[in-house]
């Protein structure tokens, strides 16, 4: 892989998504990433959302580490894989996987 130039780096954020871009398409997963406080004013540790490609289909990993439990969703498209876990944890009863063993 190349490195880009500086001049490349600095066009490639000024081009970039825009966090108000995606936080209105997917708020739900920016409440996971971002809220750090229960409802009940108790701290909460954030959860982490991880990308991959395997097999040309993205692979969305969202980590919930304040409930140790993880949710994966795949499409052919980064695009499509978000909507899909937004829809997911929105409107649907979310696949938790849970870290303990045997669970």
């Amino acid at each position: 892989m190349k490195r880009p130039t500086e001049a490349q780096q600095a066009s490639s954020l000024a081009t970039g998504v825009g966090e108000e871009g995606f936080m209105k398409r997917y708020p739900t997963i920016v409440m996971y990433l971002t809220d750090d406080v229960w409802e009940d004013g108790k701290a909460r540790e954030t959860s982490a959302l991880s990308f991959t490609v395997k097999d040309g289909m993205w692979q969305l990993a969202l980590n919930d580490k304040a409930l140790k439990q993880s949710l994966y969703t795949s499409a052919a498209t980064m695009t499509e894989a978000l909507k899909l876990l937004e829809a997911v944890l929105r409107d649907g009863v979310p696949p938790w996987r849970s870290w303990k063993r045997g669970k």
